[in-house]
């Protein structure tokens, strides 16, 4: 008896992130700062709309980093991850939790390692989250 030709499913391209296909809604700090570490060309990252939690690590210029401990195994392994924020409001204390909302941009100060930054719409503090960490 002859086989029968299954068909073939049906193929699709490969979503590139400055696509609207790739869908970033669920990435955390850790996605986004491992992101932008490893792009070699960031520009596709620019106006991507973010909405992150983390605490804060003020810097000396008005902006701060919006940080959170990325555990890989355990709580005693746990590193910092942060990408830099900036604000036209005032920078929140410092180890305070906040969720930011906005837009990654170019980092404003080109001497600056991290090329790219989020430029704040919004600013709003919060509790601590029952699991502060990120996996």
């Amino acid at each position: 008896m002859p086989r029968r030709c299954r068909t073939r499913p049906e193929r699709r391209g490969v979503s590139l992130l400055g696509s609207d296909a790739v869908d970033t809604s669920d990435y955390g700090v850790k996605d986004w700062a491992a992101l932008i570490r490893q792009s070699t060309d960031t520009s596709a990252l620019v106006g991507k709309r973010v909405e992150l939690t983390g605490f804060v690590v003020p810097a000396g210029d008005g902006s701060f980093t919006l940080t959170r401990f990325v555990i890989s195994c355990c709580a005693v392994d746990a590193q910092p991850v942060g990408l830099g924020v900036t604000t036209t409001g005032a920078v929140p204390d410092a180890d305070r939790w906040v969720t930011v909302r906005g837009s990654l941009v170019a980092n404003p100060d080109q001497s600056a390692a991290a090329r790219i930054v989020v430029k704040a719409s919004s600013v709003r503090q919060i509790a601590q989250p029952s699991d502060p960490y990120e996996y």
